[in-house]
């Protein structure tokens, strides 16, 4: 700047001022896109530059992304995701927590926990007459507690596939009150003795085991079982929906059993009913390797008629097994319309094991 001295008689002169220099503010102050420094003078002349950020990082979480934050020396931010969120960390096994529940604490540390109720996986004893809640043991974490409690009769009554499947599951006596079809094959789990009763009713099979065959009932595990069937004027029968099976069972041994596993198979006829069968569509009943079938149907002239498909019926297959051993009893019934006692040479018959096959032949 400069100062200008004047004179009345009107002679002057000038002097040139120092600079007062731009007073700018220490800070930057946000102005959109830039950021500005205005000078304190008043003179107009101010500082712009370009934002210049700095970054921080929030690390990812189980259920969150890391965050990156970009910061301006003028305090202006933006943010934006990095890393996804990682997922939680939980165990395969759940622990017991104590209180009715089991848990699964994430390995992260995040603190969210899955938590849910044990599982009602309830173990049982047969007394011969009832079943009893032996213990309560959740297959998830391995809570184990001891139970008394009584579930009711042995005797079931069943109208639905669902209810057959779990009666068969521990029930002694199973009595049907409605035809029934089941659609896959049901595991015999449980040693000991299985009663099923038709009354006048029809137990069909319609499903295959994993070896493609049809069948009614099974066993993968060493058990020994009396499995007994009374038709009581109605039809056990295997019949797979896919008519292109060509083995179909009432009972398979999907095991080698042992001389203390043998699955013995009773089978009953009752009052002199005429209309009881035992059918498949393939042409053997029984695919069993060891054990017993026995038909008795020599009360008041009962009987069951055995039918099978196929141009070589046979009651039971096995294996091949030479040390394999399987009785047949015969006290009355049909097989293939023809009174069995025909087919046998004694009232009780061991029958011969040809080209793994159990032949039962006609008595010449």
């Amino acid at each position: 700047g400069s100062v200008t001295y004047t004179c009345v008689c009107g002679n002057t002169y000038t002097e040139t001022l120092t600079a007062l220099g731009h007073d700018y503010p220490d800070t930057w102050t946000n102005n959109g896109e830039n950021h500005i420094k205005v000078c304190g003078n008043g003179c107009g002349v101010n500082l712009t530059e370009a934002h210049s950020y700095t970054e921080s990082r929030t690390p990812a979480s189980c259920e969150s992304a890391e965050i990156i934050t970009y910061t301006c020396v003028c305090g202006n931010t933006y943010t934006e995701e990095g890393a996804p969120a990682t997922g939680h960390n939980y165990p395969d096994n759940w622990t017991d927590n104590g209180d009715g529940t089991h848990i699964k604490v994430c390995k992260n540390g995040c603190g969210i926990n899955l938590v849910e109720n044990h599982l009602a996986d309830k173990e049982y004893h047969d007394n011969g007459t009832a079943l009893y809640y032996a213990t309560n043991k959740c297959s998830a974490c391995g809570y184990y507690e001891s139970l008394g409690e009584a579930v009711g009769s042995a005797y079931t009554y069943v109208s639905s596939e669902s209810d057959f499947i779990d009666a068969m599951k521990y029930q002694t006596y199973v009595y049907l009150e409605d035809d029934i079809t089941i659609t896959e094959p049901v595991r015999l789990l449980k040693s000991g003795s299985r009663f099923i009763h038709l009354q006048g009713h029809t137990l069909t099979a319609t499903g295959v085991d994993s070896e493609g065959d049809g069948v009614m009932f099974y066993a993968t595990t060493a058990i020994s079982l009396n499995l007994y069937l009374y038709t009581e004027g109605g039809s056990f029968i295997v019949a797979p929906a896919d008519e292109s099976v060509e083995n179909a069972y009432i009972v398979k041994q999907n095991i080698a059993p042992s001389s203390d596993t043998p699955i013995k198979v009773f089978i009953h006829a009752k009052d002199g009913e005429v209309d009881d069968i035992i059918s498949t569509t393939g042409n053997t009943l029984f695919d069993m390797k060891i054990g017993t079938l026995t038909i008795n149907c020599e009360d008041n002239g009962a009987y069951v008629n055995f039918v099978t498909n196929g141009n070589n019926p046979t009651l039971v297959k096995d294996d091949g097994d030479e040390t394999t051993t399987m009785t047949i009893t015969v006290k009355g019934g049909k097989f293939q319309g023809i009174d069995v006692t025909e087919y046998v040479d004694t009232a009780t018959y061991n029958v011969v094991n040809e080209n793994g096959t159990f032949i039962v032949s006609k008595k010449q």
